[in-house]
């Protein structure tokens, strides 16, 4: 596990690229192309089956190529309508509508331009056109109507997969603008956690060191400043990371502790079984350890005149890190005011740290405090 700096709670899983919008003109050179291969594949079929009567290739690919734009203008304009008027696409009846009024604006006309275009490349005049209608051969309406639908059918299709497509793509820029905001608000929230521990720490310190200045120990009040101002460096610094290894954590409390056992003199026993070397990878939120250690102090020391008698053990895990942390407590002692405050802010921090991963458990049996923290083993980039 990497314990270095990375923003708190940006997700990568959260964040996943929109999916591919694929703009109008590319989707009209793909039908030109499936047109233009349409149009060399029926002319080399004509010839085929026309045999030794056939019409110059050149000749034949000129009419076969000119009575295909008004299909490639009907395909592109009835998918711009279906684009831009998307409550065409929203029910059938719609849909049959549309499809109805294609005959009526598409296909009628269409039939009689290919008539003309008949007409004329055999020397016709544009006078025989509603007689050659009339005499068409029914299988070429077939083909033709046949075709009509399928042109119909793939524009709509393509029509409705990039209106989705779109939908989609919008749905998650919004997600992704909301999550962006809601971690902002929760990094916000994390930072104004994680500053009230700043100026609680400096407080209690200072109110240790103003108890040994009034016991005119003036000269162990200035070894505690010196220590005071060691300690003050790393929360400062701390205090501008997201993530800090575990055993830097581990050695500010020991520093922490060096500095209160000038206040409490041999009554500070506290028992730390860790292996520092492992906790070199392990990461952790800054002034984790440090706020519960001075509750299990204060719930110790300050209700009782003996020594105190504090528990810390650190466990490496596969799958994440254990910290188990306990002192003794006095049935017939007043609540510690102390305590609740830090519970509470290290639960909402491991919970923004740890989107919920986390889990810490505080409760008192046989005579002791137990305070109970798994910490995931994730990667911190």
């Amino acid at each position: 596990m990497d314990a270095q700096v990375s923003k708190s709670g940006q997700s990568t899983s959260a964040q996943q690229s929109p999916q591919t919008f694929v703009p109008l003109h590319k989707v009209i050179l793909v039908g030109c192309a499936a047109f233009s291969i349409l149009i060399v594949l029926q002319t080399l079929t004509r010839i085929s089956d026309s045999g030794d009567s056939a019409p110059p290739f050149l000749d034949l690919l000129l009419r076969i190529t000119l009575s295909y734009p008004p299909w490639l203008a009907f395909a592109v304009t009835l998918f711009a309508v279906l684009e831009r008027r998307a409550h065409l696409m929203a029910s059938p009846r719609a849909v049959v509508r549309v499809f109805l009024l294609s005959h009526l604006l598409f296909y009628a006309p269409n039939v009689i331009y290919e008539v003309s275009l008949d007409a004329l490349s055999e020397g016709d005049t544009l006078a025989s056109v509603p007689q050659r209608i009339l005499n068409w051969p029914g299988f070429i309406y077939f083909i033709d109507y046949v075709f009509f639908c399928g042109v119909f059918a793939i524009t709509y299709g393509l029509a409705l997969t990039r209106g989705q497509i779109e939908r989609d793509r919008r749905n998650q820029q919004l997600q992704s603008q909301m999550l962006k905001m809601q971690l902002q608000l929760e990094h916000q929230r994390l930072a104004a956690i994680q500053a009230q521990l700043e100026p609680h720490f400096l407080f209690n310190a200072l109110n240790a060191i103003s108890g040994l200045v009034r016991s005119e120990e003036k000269k162990v009040a200035l070894t505690a400043i010196a220590r005071l101002s060691e300690l003050l460096r790393y929360t400062l610094g701390a205090s501008r990371r997201d993530w800090v290894s575990l055993a830097e954590e581990l050695h500010f409390v020991r520093d922490y502790l060096s500095l209160q056992s000038l206040r409490h003199g041999d009554r500070l026993k506290v028992r730390i079984d860790a292996d520092e070397d492992k906790l070199q990878d392990v990461g952790c939120p800054p002034l984790l350890l440090q706020p519960l250690v001075e509750n299990a102090l204060r719930h110790d020391l300050e209700t009782h005149q003996g020594d105190s008698d504090i528990e810390l053990r650190i466990r490496v895990e596969v799958d994440g890190i254990t910290l188990q942390l306990n002192n003794p407590i006095s049935e017939h002692s007043a609540p510690n005011p102390g305590l609740g405050l830090g519970l509470s802010h290290t639960r909402e921090r491991l919970r923004l740290r740890y989107d919920g991963a986390a889990k810490i458990s505080a409760q008192a049996r046989d005579g002791r405090f137990h305070v109970d923290l798994w910490l995931p083993d994730i990667e911190h980039d």
